[in-house]
């Protein structure tokens, strides 16, 4: 008799008789109090018995808001129809009829609690999975494309604050949609990869397959069924807000995945600083881009992030040489040459072209030392492995419905 049971109202005296048979019983008449005993207590399951359905729907809603996740049995009148709907949203929750057996109640919440700790189990499976899965692909993609990872990092992070900006929810789809945006790359042969990335002229068909990344990635995710909603994000992630572009269907506009189109703003964004732009520039640039963006999106955009965003992320900035440097690492402070000309702003990250720049300017010119970086692969705040991120400044899994 480990488990306690919480009833609140006004038990029949057959009904605590039963139930003392199997758990230890607490019983609390008045709603308030229950719902101030509810977070301390160590109950395993809540019945309510009260006699007034509003009252009962009232501190119902309540102690699920105190205790989201607490099995709750309610006991309910013939005539009761309020309560209907709060249980069907809520799988933690038992309508028994008031009338029903006192010994069919024990059984009852015994079967309940046993279903509902398989479930809970169940759950608790999927989201190691959901969590293993998205280290696995994100470790792969940083050991084989450093820079591409980074971006993921610094996209997870701007995604954040972008909906707190759009007052909306961050999901755990879209920051991992984030995460995972370059994710398609592995289906893209090494060769090709850093012939795009140091600035080479491509062949028409590694044009094409660079132009894929977002479907090919979208294809890995998709063999996931519980991905469904990223894999969506990732491959309309470059098409257009009218609808042109890749993939070449009939989606455009408000039908485009949201999170396709926070990424389509964020990425193009981003993309556009690395060129030297400032952020007032790149959002005129987007501006005069008509029928690319989502509208809204973009006035969000606009308002939200300042020149200097990247390299408000939380981590320690490290002093670097430039022959120290590597791609994936995100520069904190302006680069300029000895005599004060600047070559790079601040807040972008280091690519295998922008390095070879570098370098080519430390060689003929100088290069001002040091140069502060943040290492995005690394950072505690911007880690690379998901069950960290799991417990990090914003989260995924917390966010599961």
């Amino acid at each position: 008799m480990n488990s306690k049971v919480l009833l609140v109202g006004a038990p029949s005296d057959a009904l605590r008789r039963s139930l003392s048979g199997e758990f230890w019983i607490q019983t609390c008449p008045n709603a308030a109090d229950a719902l101030q005993l509810l977070p301390k207590t160590d109950c395993v399951v809540l019945i309510c018995c009260m006699e007034n359905e509003a009252h009962a729907v009232d501190f119902m809603r309540s102690a699920i808001q105190a205790r989201p996740h607490l099995p709750a049995i309610l006991m309910v009148a013939d005539d009761w129809s309020g309560t209907f709907q709060m249980a069907a949203e809520n799988s933690s929750m038992l309508l028994l009829p008031a009338r029903t057996n006192p010994e069919m109640v024990r059984l009852n919440a015994r079967h309940f609690l046993r279903e509902h700790s398989r479930q809970t189990e169940k759950k608790d499976v999927l989201e190691k999975s959901v969590s293993g899965s998205v280290s696995a692909f994100f470790e792969i993609l940083s050991i084989i494309d450093p820079y591409s990872a980074s971006l993921g990092q610094r996209l997870r992070y701007a995604v954040d604050l972008f909906c707190r900006a759009a007052k909306v929810e961050l999901s755990w789809q879209l920051e991992t949609s984030a995460l995972l945006c370059e994710i398609g790359v592995l289906t893209v042969p090494f060769r090709v990869l850093m012939k795009h990335q140091a600035g080479q002229e491509l062949s028409a068909f590694e044009k094409d397959m660079i132009a894929r990344v977002p479907e090919r990635g979208a294809d890995l995710l998709e063999q996931i069924p519980f991905f469904a909603p990223v894999a969506a994000a990732i491959r309309y992630q470059g098409k257009n807000y009218d609808g042109t572009g890749l993939p070449a269907d009939s989606l455009a506009g408000d039908k485009l995945p949201f999170g396709a189109r926070i990424l389509k703003v964020l990425n193009d964004l981003f993309r556009i600083k690395e060129n030297g732009r400032a952020q007032d520039e790149a959002i005129r640039e987007m501006e005069e881009r008509e029928g690319r963006y989502d509208p809204h999106l973009l006035r969000v955009a606009k308002d939200c992030f300042d020149v200097n965003l990247p390299s408000k992320i939380p981590a320690s900035t490290l002093p670097m040489k430039v022959n120290d440097l590597r791609p994936g690492q995100l520069l904190v402070s302006n680069v300029e040459t000895e005599d004060g000309v600047l070559l790079i702003r601040d807040g972008q990250v280091i690519s295998p072209r922008l390095l070879h720049k570098l370098r080519n300017f430390a060689f003929t010119s100088g290069i001002k030392e040091p140069i502060y970086v943040i290492d995005l692969l690394e950072s505690r705040k911007m880690t690379s492995t998901f069950g960290e991120i799991v417990n990090s400044g914003t989260t995924f899994l917390s966010k599961t419905k």
